[in-house]
């Protein structure tokens, strides 16, 4: 048989060291094997095979191109592998990791490890310890050498990783669904190409992945949002929700313009209304619009450590169907709206302390008034939903097919008023600045991009947070006995708390005074005086703590500047009559004197105290900051886990 018409030819096998060798005389094939051609026994074994079943072929000859095919497969593993030759496994995942673009968290050599590579033609970032970073560490380990790494090389090298990462590398922040850039607005779309959109004070793109400047974080529960289109209206998703009218859909919307804001303080959407009443359809297409989740809605959180582990996990919270909110979970709510922190000892370990800091958009339902106590009112927008006829109830299916037909150019117009909002937020001034200064100035500088008139987002604001003030005194259970009691009084009134506890037992009715909630000591009367004091304020009574004398600590009552009792369902008026002048940027404006920059002027209030009252004995503020109150006006004013925590949600 003519040497000039065998052919050999082979191919990696998958394992190193393994080929499929095929050996051909012209097109007729003698011979297919997968095998171990690094390994002489097996070569011999081959070569005595294929020369049996075939005499005409030279067995010299044969076993001569087997060996040069062996000695062309170590050479390429050789080429391949470097000096990496006898080394183990977990030395190679590291010299893989090592290449990888890895950094840490601020906090220094404390902070979290992280990963970002390219794969499949966009850009991710993951924990170290994830199973997202584990999983591609893996992978590219075997299209390297052909082979599966062990579990534990691989958590030897992840060790490994992690140190590289938080001593050798760059510190960089990570964020969840929403952050911030160089004055721009970055929305983490949550696709599969890893897509981001980028907000401006022109405009907003979407960016593929490779060019987003922001490293985006994934957690489990997280769903895609669709890519934006421009020329949406918001008004669009007005027929898709239950509310009651102008006023409560400008906070709704506010609240959604507020969201996509990379900073808090952000005020918490507390939505009631009878039992039907889409209180829950509100909160989950509100969510879906922001932030989609696989739990759109969900029950409240045992506890501060739940509640922190799920903001950790999620951009906007939304929990559904409360009965009511008690004390603990308002305070918790109230921190992570504004801004807190959580300490928990770290898993596995008996002296590390785990820091989890966050602040978040929150949005809470129920039937009954579930912002009672002041400072969550403080902080909320309370909407109250109207009863649906049957005859306008509409099927689940058909609503949610309408929303997600819709839902590109919804988004879309609501990135528009972001956009607006970054563009005209540093000319915008308050003249009347609730506690939550910050979101009412954003929602006014998005009011032109959402076709709304100049102080129309204010208007429905104070308004609802009156109402919202009335109920606070009302479902305090001491407030409307207070308020009686003050009924009519021209002069202050003053003495210890236990005269002012013994006053208002005697004018409660016996079921009130009976409540477990009523104080029975006046310690414990000081305590609700003090949360009360800002609501009460709003009416124009004030509650000033005095000395501390033998008999026990002096507490004052007295109607603001009043010699009369004052209206109980609304707040004083502002007199509101300066000129108003509009200006290039759209924001409405005022001369102030000799200042020629753009502001809103802020009136004097009708209502004056008797006399300047520290704003620690009122339990709050001053006006600007101020220590002493000389007018009565509205108060002024990243998420890091281990890898245990971020896969309990």
């Amino acid at each position: 048989m003519p040497e000039n018409e065998i052919t050999i030819t082979h191919k990696a096998a998958g394992r190193s060291g393994w080929v499929n060798i095929s050996v051909k005389n012209g097109d007729e094939v003698l011979a297919t094997e997968k095998l171990e051609i690094t390994k002489s026994t097996a070569r011999r074994k081959f070569v005595m095979s294929i020369c049996g079943d075939h005499p005409g072929l030279d067995y010299q000859e044969m076993e001569a191109h087997i060996n040069r095919i062996a000695d062309d497969v170590v050479s390429e593993a050789a080429n391949k592998f470097g000096d990496r030759q006898g080394q183990s496994q977990a030395d190679m995942l590291v010299a893989l990791g090592k290449d990888i673009d890895l950094f840490h968290t601020p906090g220094g050599h404390d902070g979290e490890a992280y990963a970002s590579f390219n794969t499949n033609g966009h850009r991710e970032t993951w924990a170290i310890n994830s199973k997202g970073f584990r999983r591609y560490l893996c992978g590219k380990f075997f299209e390297e050498y052909d082979k599966v790494p062990g579990a534990q090389a691989v958590q030897d090298a992840l060790n490994v990783l992690n140190h590289f990462a938080c001593h050798d590398r760059k510190e960089h922040e990570v964020s969840v669904r929403i952050a911030g850039n160089e004055g721009d607005i970055w929305l983490d779309l949550a696709d599969s190409e890893w897509r981001a959109v980028e907000i401006y004070r022109t405009g907003w793109r979407v960016v593929n992945s490779t060019d987003v400047p922001v490293r985006f974080i994934r957690r489990r529960a997280m769903l895609p949002l669709p890519a934006p289109e421009s020329g949406g209206r918001v008004d669009e998703l007005r027929e898709m929700i239950n509310l009651p009218g102008d006023d409560a859909w400008k906070l709704f919307v506010a609240w959604l313009v507020m969201a996509f804001r990379p900073t808090g303080p952000y005020p918490v959407l507390v939505v009631n209304g009878e039992q039907g009443s889409a209180k829950s359809t509100l909160c989950r297409l509100a969510r879906a619009l922001i932030d989609p989740n696989k739990s759109p809605v969900r029950r409240p959180p045992k506890d501060d450590r739940d509640l922190m582990i799920a903001a950790s996990n999620s951009w906007t919270l939304a929990f559904d169907n409360l009965s009511r909110i008690p004390a603990g979970l308002s305070d918790a709510l109230c921190a992570l709206a504004t801004g807190g922190g959580f300490a928990t000892r770290e898993l596995y370990s008996d002296g590390d302390e785990k820091i989890i800091d966050a602040v978040r958009p929150i949005m809470v339902n129920g039937i009954e008034d579930l912002a009672t106590r002041a400072d969550l009112m403080d902080r909320a927008l309370n909407i109250k939903l109207p009863v649906i006829d049957e005859a306008n109830r509409r099927e689940e299916s058909d609503l949610d097919a309408k929303f997600e037909e819709a839902r590109p150019r919804i988004l879309g117009a609501l990135l528009s008023a972001v956009s607006g909002a970054l563009s005209s937020y540093d000319s915008v001034r308050l003249t009347r600045k609730p506690r939550m200064a910050d979101f009412a100035r954003w929602v006014t500088a998005a009011e032109q991009s959402l076709g709304w008139s100049d102080g129309s987002f204010l208007d429905a604001y104070f308004g609802n947070r009156e109402e919202s003030n009335q109920s606070v005194i009302e479902n305090a259970v001491v407030g409307p006995v207070l308020v009686e009691f003050m009924d009519g009084r021209t002069d202050p009134w003053s003495g210890t708390y236990k005269d002012l506890l013994e006053v208002l037992v005697q004018r409660a009715d016996e079921k009130t005074s009976a409540l477990k909630e009523w104080p029975k000591t006046p310690r414990v009367l000081s305590n609700h005086l003090t949360r009360l004091a800002p609501s009460l304020r709003q009416i124009g009574l004030f509650v000033e703590r005095g000395e501390r004398t033998k008999r026990g600590q002096v507490v004052q009552l007295g109607w603001i500047g009043k010699t009369s009792t004052p209206r109980t369902s609304r707040t004083p008026e502002i007199d509101q009559t300066p000129d108003i002048k509009e200006v290039t940027d759209g924001v409405d404006a005022v001369e102030n004197g000799n200042d020629s920059d753009p502001t809103y002027i802020e009136a004097p209030s009708t209502y004056t105290a008797t006399k300047p009252l520290k704003s620690s004995e009122l339990g709050g503020e001053g006006v600007d900051g101020d220590d002493g109150v000389g007018e009565f006006l509205p108060r002024s004013n990243p998420v890091l886990l281990d890898e245990h925590w971020q896969e309990e949600f």
